[in-house]
């Protein structure tokens, strides 16, 4: 934004779903303050991931303190030190966009310090309850702060009480905390008001209106909650060979195989363990774990249904973990050490007690999670090392490989040939899609190979279904396509336009392939300006080549409108593609005979020579 836009800041994004207007407030004030400078950005999330370290020692040290547990000012360093050391942090901190976890958490985080100050008055609720509404608008985590809430009150309460909890237990404890519950609840109120002000739909509509990963819709959804949470159950505790930027469903999870139905057996029992202890065994840091995993709940709704197919993602234990960092430095160790059970184990030992050989595993373990999060850094450093990591562990997922082609084509589009090597390394093949990105690269630098990979992706699709525009009936055959058959189809025909503008130096071609590419994706519903920008983009540079300069520059003006970005930058986007149609020197590939239109050859040459021109004109409407 160049400007402060409100609508744009408030404006909800992917697919009307994301309503996280401080958040983007908070990078547009980066970018006000500072310009493009993504070290500042990296270094304001190192700055917050740093005050969550505190805020968990805070957090820790009043928790202990109100517990009457003994060595508060250790155990808060413990917690403070596992959350710190973490490798699961590394996404959060090291990926700008790990803004919008890393911010609310610090919010949340505030929010419960703020409620463990236990301070009467006025101030400390408003206070609380600024601190709540930013979160839920920093994102969506922030409306979990209620039920987050309430655990860290009932884990105070069973430990007053010191007898498994009761009705009557219940009902004191939501009299104490009346205030501060009921300003939760109000601030979610606000929140969803808030949303439907701003016409964010509802979040768990959104996930469900997705649709579930191709393959896996048979499954019941419990069954996939119950693999997403046993996969963040694993990330908290062994990370150390499963780091990695994506998890694809369908390549971690193996349908009633032994390995996953005993490792769901599990997951379930220890959540049954955790409910058990803190119903029953006034466990107040198994209160505090089960706080810790309301913040789940939103994630392990969507995830394992949606979001290319992935089952979980390191960042979304941003939060989480530093509950269960504070639980795991507040159990009751010296209780479980003095059982019945572990004095017989002492005794059977004769070189370590129970207690030192616990305290030997939690350091190795704390020595190979520091040691993991210094390994997994820089693969952080740009995205192309950071997607090629993970195309060594799964080599067939198609985000991994999309998104590795894609920031070789962004940052080194030269390199492309490389990349597509590299790929048919990784699994053998290349997929229509990674083709049709790799001729676009090509497009832009005005090389004739392009052509190669679009026949590569009409060689591997039929003849027909790329042509379904051209038949009596093709309103009902397109209306039968998928969405992805849909962006397939129309991205081949935009990429052709490109090659009839680039090298057959034809605009008047070019625009009527635009047009058949805009025909296809008129299938998707609600197809906006946003949609068709790509498309409409390029037919501003078509109609420069035909020397159409006032109806150029007025859909170039008509784009800038619909991007929030000045004339210029949109100049900047089309400097490529017309210095690609107006490139003179002889490619060093040769260009097919088809591929060249004599009669259109003066016609660019004469619009190239006013194009400059005409892209510095001003227009009104």
């Amino acid at each position: 934004m160049d400007a402060f836009d409100l609508d744009t800041l408030f404006r909800p994004f992917l697919s009307m779903s994301y309503f996280r207007p401080l958040t983007l407030f908070s990078f547009w004030l980066d970018v006000m303050l500072v310009g493009d400078r993504p070290g500042f950005l990296h270094a304001l999330n190192l700055a917050l991931f740093l005050v969550n370290v505190f805020l968990v020692f805070s957090i820790c040290r009043r928790l202990a303190e109100i517990l009457g547990s003994p060595h508060v000012l250790w155990r808060a360093f413990a917690a403070a030190l596992i959350y710190a050391l973490h490798p699961v942090m590394v996404e959060t901190t090291a990926w700008i966009s790990g803004r919008f976890d890393i911010l609310a958490t610090t919010l949340i985080l505030g929010a419960t310090r703020v409620y463990l100050s236990q301070r009467p008055g006025r101030l400390p609720l408003a206070a609380f309850a600024l601190l709540a509404f930013l979160a839920t608008l920093a994102k969506e985590t922030g409306v979990m702060l209620l039920p987050g809430i309430l655990c860290l009150a009932l884990a105070i309460a069973v430990t007053r009480h010191e007898a498994p909890l009761s009705r009557a237990h219940l009902r004191s404890c939501l009299a104490q905390n009346g205030a501060i519950l009921k300003t939760s609840l109000a601030v979610i109120l606000l929140y969803a008001v808030a949303r439907l002000i701003f016409e964010a739909n509802s979040y768990l509509d959104y996930a469900v209106s997705v649709g579930r990963v191709v393959g896996y819709d048979k499954y019941p959804l419990p069954l996939l909650a119950l693999e997403a949470l046993k996969f963040y159950f694993y990330q908290a505790i062994f990370p150390f060979a499963t780091m990695t930027p994506q998890h694809p469903l369908t390549m971690m999870f193996v349908p009633w195989s032994v390995t996953d139905i005993l490792g769901n057996l599990v997951t379930l029992a220890a959540l049954g363990a955790l409910i058990f202890h803190a119903l029953r065994r006034q466990s107040a840091a198994a209160w505090i774990f089960l706080a810790g995993m309301g913040y789940l709940v939103l994630v392990l709704h969507i995830f394992p249904i949606q979001i290319s197919g992935n089952l979980g993602n390191e960042r979304f234990l941003t939060t989480p973990l530093a509950f269960w960092s504070i639980a795991a430095a507040l159990t009751r160790w010296e209780a479980i050490f003095a059982a019945p059970f572990m004095q017989r184990l002492a005794a059977g030992m004769n070189v370590f007690s129970p207690r030192l050989f616990a305290q030997i595993v939690v350091v190795a373990w704390l020595a190979m999670l520091a040691w993991t999060t210094h390994t997994t850094i820089p693969f952080w450093r740009d995205g192309v090392t950071l997607w090629s990591w993970s195309l060594q562990a799964f080599p067939r997922d198609g985000l991994s490989r999309q998104n590795y082609l894609g920031n070789v084509l962004k940052t080194a589009p030269e390199a492309a040939e490389k990349a597509v090597e590299y790929l048919f390394r990784q699994s053998g093949y290349l997929s229509a899609k990674e083709s049709l990105g790799i001729a676009n690269a090509f497009l832009v630098m005005g090389d004739p190979k392009a052509l190669h990979y679009l026949d590569a992706v009409r060689n591997e699709t039929k003849n027909d279904a790329l042509n379904l525009h051209l038949k009596p009936d093709a309103e009902s055959l397109r209306a039968k396509l998928s969405e992805e058959d849909i962006f397939l189809i129309s991205h081949y025909h935009l990429l052709s336009s490109m090659s009839s503008f680039v090298l057959r130096k034809n605009p008047l071609t070019a625009l009527e392939m635009n047009e058949t590419a805009i025909w296809y994706l008129r299938g998707k519903e609600e197809l906006t300006s946003k949609d068709t920008y790509a498309h409409d983009f390029r037919r501003a540079a078509y109609l420069y080549g035909l020397g159409f300069f006032d109806a150029a520059n007025g859909l170039r003006d008509k784009l800038a409108k619909v991007r929030g970005v000045d004339r210029e930058a949109i100049n900047k986007s089309l400097k490529p593609l017309l210095d690609a149609y107006c490139k003179t020197e002889e490619p060093k590939t040769e260009t097919p005979p088809e591929a060249k239109a004599p009669q259109t050859e003066n016609m660019a040459l004469r619009a190239c020579e006013q194009i400059e021109t005409a892209m510095a004109t001003t227009t009104t409407d």
